[in-house]
């Protein structure tokens, strides 16, 4: 009897060591349930961290955003011109052409110079010398070689727009006789960027009130402000590929220039 008895008190013991394994084990906390369960204030501070400070809200946090792209710009008058201009010259040999060619192109670097522009403002922007083949005198002669060609060409920054007429002039008058174009641009334009950017910035939000107004909420706060990428003012161009040979002023209008910048502002609500 006292054996039975032994193996009896045995069970009851064993059972009670199982039921305490179970009420304390839950699979949810890995192991670690009472650091949570009993610190108190940490599962307050884990739910604040996920949801922005409104527990049971972690889900949502994400769909209550309002994203607006926005753009600003300014217009600005441009401080800097910049001539396309070239001699070409043609001639019964390759060397020929290319000699003329460089004479008359020395002749013209030379009244730029004159005028006060200085090397670093002249760049090289193409040379060529090719061959140019009969195609008018009959099938026998198709395909001969008549004549070569020679073309040079330079782009002058002029500092000064006003005086880019009298730049393009003198430098036809000096051999000069195939312009591309002229162009305008802003030596320094970052406080004109500085300037997009803060349009940009003001614009975004009465969009975001927009479509908050149509979603029937209410914009609570500002969560991102990013700065979209930036490229070269808009460049004036005017054409100048006709207007050779003429004795009058070429007419040069340089009008204005954009500046512009695009935002990402992210609302809450």
């Amino acid at each position: 009897m006292n054996g039975k008895w032994v193996w009896v008190a045995l069970s009851a013991v064993l059972g009670a060591i199982l039921a305490i394994g179970v009420v304390n084990f839950n699979p949810n906390l890995g192991g670690h349930g009472p650091a949570i369960a009993g610190g108190g204030d940490s599962a307050a501070e884990l739910q604040s961290s996920s949801s922005g400070g409104f527990a049971g809200d972690a889900q949502t946090t994400l769909e209550n955003q309002i994203v607006v792209l926005s753009q600003g710009q300014v217009q600005v008058v441009p401080d800097t011109a910049m001539i396309s201009l070239g001699v070409q010259t043609v001639a019964t040999t390759a060397q020929e052409a290319q000699s003329q060619n460089t004479q008359q192109m020395q002749a013209v670097i030379d009244k730029l110079k004159a005028l006060g522009v200085k090397d670093e403002q002249m760049l090289t922007s193409g040379v060529n010398l090719y061959p140019e083949q009969d195609q008018f005198t009959g099938p026998e002669n198709a395909g001969d070689i008549v004549r070569y060609r020679a073309m040079n060409q330079v782009t002058v920054t002029i500092p000064e727009v006003g005086r880019a007429a009298e730049f393009l002039d003198a430098a036809i008058g000096a051999g000069a006789n195939s312009t591309g174009s002229v162009s305008f641009t802003i030596k320094d334009d970052s406080q004109y960027r500085i300037q997009a950017i803060g349009e940009a910035v003001k614009a975004a939000r009465p969009k975001a009130e927009a479509v908050a107004k149509a979603l029937g909420v209410t914009i609570r706060d500002v969560k991102v402000v990013e700065e979209g990428q930036s490229g070269p003012a808009a460049f004036g161009a005017f054409d100048q590929s006709s207007g050779l040979g003429g004795g009058a002023k070429t007419p040069i209008m340089p009008g204005q220039l954009s500046v512009v910048e695009t935002v990402r502002v992210i609302f809450t609500y």
